[in-house]
């Protein structure tokens, strides 16, 4: 009995999830910028649909912004913390919350 009860509510959480994917895919191709953001993000080797969105929803200054403006925002770029003489191990830190 629980299995099959599990089995159900799967099913309608993975039904929900495809609504929710299908939703939102549709809201980004009705918006000119972010369909062309998407597909230069999806054009990238390695990064795929899911990645894609997180950068969209998380760095939206994407294509405003340089390089290391980019990575510096995504907590991953390494800062000097030098001073004077000492120079100890570059670390990477930094980013949104």
């Amino acid at each position: 009995f629980l299995r099959r009860e599990l089995a159900t509510r799967l099913r309608a959480l993975e039904r929900h999830i495809a609504r929710l994917d299908s939703t939102i895919d549709a809201m980004i191709r009705a918006d000119h910028e972010l369909d062309r953001k998407a597909r230069i993000l999806r054009s990238i080797p390695g990064v795929g649909p899911v990645t894609s969105l997180a950068f969209l929803a998380q760095l939206g200054e994407l294509g405003r912004i340089t390089a290391k403006q980019a990575a510096a925002l995504a907590g991953l770029a390494p800062f000097a913390r030098d001073s004077g003489t000492s120079q100890p191990k570059r670390r990477i830190h930094g980013g949104r919350a």
